[in-house]
């Protein structure tokens, strides 16, 4: 009798291939499944993290912009109506923009719909956190050792807060329209 493993259809050999998943390396799936969850997590937040940045580097760049623009605002008011289109929390700053930086602390450059920030956020609460979750929990029903169970338990703590604030930032954003 010739296991299911052991057809020749690349799907199956997807399937039982355990090359790629690296649960051959460990004694048990429990340790696997925690440890993958774990590293899916510190991957959730260091994603997170770069996209925060990128946002922040985003708003301080257009901050940047608005004052060049702002210096002569007869010369560039192509300028000043094109950035105010693009970002129309520039628009209240005026002519006193301040220090660019300062604007990466006001709320409202935040709360601009932004796709680049939205999408990836959307997906990691939506997809990459359920998964982080659920294999999580699977490490904690399969047995995980001590470590492993603490593993298991930062992973999931850390996924929930994570979804359940990039889902409250989302419903902020979409609720300010």
């Amino acid at each position: 009798m010739i296991d299911s493993c052991s057809r020749a259809y690349s799907t199956q050999s997807v399937n039982c291939s355990r090359l790629l998943t690296g649960a051959h390396t460990t004694e048990s799936k429990a340790e696997h499944l925690a440890h993958t969850a774990h590293t899916g997590m510190w991957l959730l937040l260091i994603g997170t993290a770069l996209l925060i940045v990128m946002r922040a580097f985003d708003v301080w760049l257009m901050a940047h912009k608005w004052m060049a623009a702002a210096q002569d605002p007869a010369a560039n008011a192509d300028a000043m109506e094109s950035l105010s289109k693009a970002e129309p929390w520039l628009a209240s700053l005026g002519a006193n923009a301040g220090a660019p930086l300062a604007n990466v602390f006001r709320a409202a450059p935040w709360l601009e719909v932004s796709f680049f920030l939205i999408v990836p956020l959307a997906l990691n609460a939506l997809v990459l956190c359920p998964i982080i979750i659920r294999r999580a929990l699977r490490a904690r029903a399969a047995g995980a050792a001590h470590d492993y169970a603490g593993k298991a338990a930062t992973s999931i703590a850390v996924a929930t807060v994570v979804a359940v604030a990039s889902i409250g930032y989302l419903l902020m954003i979409a609720l300010r329209k």
